[in-house]
This record gives C-alpha cells, sequence and structure tokens, in this order.
C-alpha cells in the first residue's frame, strides 16, 4: 500500500482573543492518499475550514496559532518550513478552491495577469507560454470565448464563472493536492454539478488528489472516495463514502444524514417536515474536557457521555466513530 500524500496528526488550532486563547481545532488527525477524493463534512464551526488553512498556514498569525501537531506532505512537516518553502508548495504541490471567488481574486488585475502568475513561479514559462497555458487552462473548465475572459476583470463574470476560473487557476500548476473548500455554496444546481465533475474528472485523468469541504452530505455521496464527518474540532467519524451513507455509525452523523432534504412524501400526498439537529454547535472553549461535545443536542445521550469523553475508535474495517455508543 502507498504511503499517504498528506498526513494530519493531532493537529490543534487556535485563537487568540480579548477572553484568552480559543481552541477551533482540537486533535484533528486523517490521511489523504494519492489520486484520492477525501470529503470533509459537518456544520459550520465545526472547524473544517480552519482545518484547511492551517494546511498551509494561511491563517494570519496572530491572532491564529496552531499549538500542536504535524502536517507532512511527502513526508516533509509544513509546521516547520520556512516560509520560502511554503511559497513553493502553495499554488505548486497543494492548490487551494476557496469558497468565495469574488474574494480571491484581485478585483483590480485581469484574470490571465493572475493566472500567468502563478505558472511563472512554479513551471518556470515565460510571459508568452503562460498566456498559453492559462487560456489551454480556461478552456479545460469548460470557459467559452476564452480571450474575452482572460482579458477581463472578476466583477465582469457570473459566479460559476468566477468559480471556474477558480478552478482553471488552480490546476494550471498540475498540483498534487487540491484543496476544494465548500466550492458549490451559492451556485445553482447546474453550475453546481459542472464544478464537481470538473474536480471528479481531473482526478481521474491526473491522479491528483482531493479534499472537498462542505455541509452538503448529498453532494459528497456522488463524489467522495471516503467521508470526513466533522463536529466541535474534532473528527466524530471516518469511513469509506459507501459505507457512511449506508450505515453510519455515529448519532451525529445519522442526524446530519436524516437532515438532507428527502423528495418522497409520508403517503398522503403532504411532505415530510424537515429534521433539524436540535440547538447549536458548542463553543470549545467552554466544554467539559471530560464531556461529549454532541451530549447536549444528542438524541441517543446517556450518563456515560457525560461522565467521560468517548472513545474514537473502529466499528468495521476502515470504519471509526467516536462514541460510546459504539463500544
Amino acid at each position: 500500500m502507498s504511503e499517504p500524500l498528506l498526513s494530519i496528526r493531532n493537529l490543534a488550532v487556535g485563537f487568540q482573543t480579548r477572553h484568552g486563547h480559543s481552541p477551533a481545532v482540537a486533535g484533528v488527525s486523517y490521511d489523504v492518499m494519492p489520486g484520492e477524493i477525501v470529503g470533509i463534512a459537518g456544520e459550520s464551526g465545526s472547524g473544517k475550514s480552519v482545518t484547511n488553512l492551517s494546511i498551509l498556514r494561511l491563517l494570519p498569525s496572530p491572532p491564529c496559532e496552531i499549538t500542536a501537531g504535524e502536517i507532512l506532505f511527502e513526508g516533509r512537516d509544513l509546521l516547520k518550513a520556512s516560509e520560502s518553502e511554503l511559497r513553493n508548495v502553495r499554488g505548486g504541490g497543494i492548490a487551494v478552491i476557496f469558497q468565495d471567488p469574488m474574494n480571491s481574486l484581485h478585483p483590480l488585475l485581469r484574470i490571465v495577469t493572475q493566472m500567468t502568475e502563478s505558472t511563472q513561479l512554479h513551471l518556470g514559462l515565460g510571459c508568452g507560454d503562460a498566456r498559453k497555458h492559462a487560456l489551454a487552462a480556461l478552456a479545460t473548465v469548460g470557459i467559452p470565448d476564452v480571450e474575452r475572459v482572460a482579458g477581463g476583470y472578476p466583477h465582469q463574470l457570473s459566479g460559476g464563472m468566477r468559480q471556474r476560473v477558480m478552478i482553471a487557476m488552480a490546476l494550471s500548476t498540475g498540483p498534487k493536492l487540491l484543496i476544494a473548500d465548500e466550492p458549490t455554496t451559492a451556485l445553482d444546481v447546474t453550475i453546481q454539478a459542472l464544478i464537481l465533475d470538473l474536480i471528479r474528472k481531473r482526478r481521474d485523468e491526473t491522479g491528483t488528489s482531493v479534499i472537498l469541504t462542505t455541509h452538503d452530505l448529498g453532494v459528497l455521496a456522488g463524489i467522495a472516495d471516503r467521508v470526513i464527518v466533522m463536529y466541535a474540532g474534532r473528527v466524530f467519524e471516518t469511513a469509506p463514502a459507501s459505507e457512511l451513507f449506508k450505515a453510519p455509525a455515529n448519532p451525529y452523523t445519522r442526524a446530519l444524514v436524516r437532515s438532507i432534504p428527502q423528495e418522497e412524501s409520508n403517503g398522503d400526498g403532504a411532505r415530510q417536515k424537515l429534521f433539524q439537529i436540535p440547538g447549536l454547535p458548542p463553543v470549545l472553549a467552554e466544554l467539559p474536557p471530560s464531556h461529549c461535545p454532541f451530549a447536549e443536542r444528542c438524541s441517543e445521550v446517556t450518563s456515560q457521555c457525560r461522565e467521560g469523553f468517548p472513545p474514537f475508535q473502529e466499528v468495521a474495517p476502515g470504519h471509526f466513530s467516536l462514541c460510546w455508543r459504539t463500544a
């Protein structure tokens, strides 16, 4: 079996606030294998984006503090890398598709200028070759009239078109790992399907590994090889995608799956009421150390859940859950 391309070990991340240190990620560990699409799901505030941004140390420090852990990319710990070493990895070995392309693209630079900057840096292309490479990358993601789009500014493009530009830019340097942080948020279903198809096609053609983060489990069901469910800054469950949706072991995962809107009715013509997980995700700094983070919202809670922190244990081959009830 091949070695992981990316290996995160016991990552802990927090922020300095006027009230002191506020943890956001508490001991996250997972691997990404070559050519694998790993989906990360969970409610807002579960630590998904903080974990992603910590991989390339893109969070400002201060106020962000990475207090523990390792992030190994091809065996090298990125937390110990210098800024010059990180610049070679950012956009080169690891590329990122951010959630909001309007805030990620420079508003005063033409699209082609922003695209050629990364290919000149990471691929060593001259101006002319970098421009040709940028136009080819835009065509690859299905953008018509690439000359017009390349010569334009971000505000002149639709949301779906800007997202495709972001994907073209991310893939233009041939990264080994693509981090897609909620790339389909606020896009209509047609554009969403196109974006996901582009990501899948890239993996199939080049073997690029992908971390796809979303709060929508339905998106992951059709594209991910393996799914990681996060809650309160921790990995609550991880399993092959087919098994996780077929037999989720963790009460939180079951609640998320139950929250997916269903098309079928009750049989009397009336629609089923949309299920909602009660309450809100907890503030990590206020959680008791010997307490399941999901206990106050869980319909399956027992006294044991409030008396000791649950173990992260294997419930089936390759399937792990953070819960007392899987013991």
